[in-house]
């Protein structure tokens, strides 16, 4: 099955026992500020909520000798920052179990 954020939304409002459409708020405004603070972040800066994981800004270094897959063309890598995420143990955990 695949969940969206209408699931994550409706599983919230039945959890805490509250209406749909004030999930549908705080989610929003959650999802809303966790996405500019991950923007925000510079490389090397670490995000950790505990008992979901943590992420990490890294620096990937830009790359000179590749091809273009399509037309074999030589084409340059720029650097770039990159994301990363490493769940917490009580998710790796609870992930097995199933």
């Amino acid at each position: 099955m695949k969940y969206n954020k209408k699931h994550l939304v409706r599983y919230f409002a039945k959890e805490a026992n509250i209406r749909v459409e004030d999930a549908e708020n705080i989610t929003k405004y959650f999802l809303k500020a966790f996405m500019k603070l991950l923007r925000d972040m510079k490389v090397g800066d670490v995000l950790e909520i505990r008992w979901f994981g943590v992420f990490k800004t890294k620096l990937y270094k830009g790359r000179v000798n590749v091809r273009n897959p399509a037309t074999g063309e030589p084409a340059v890598m720029p650097a770039r920052r990159i994301l990363s995420f490493k769940p917490a143990e009580i998710i790796k955990k609870e992930y097995k179990k199933i």
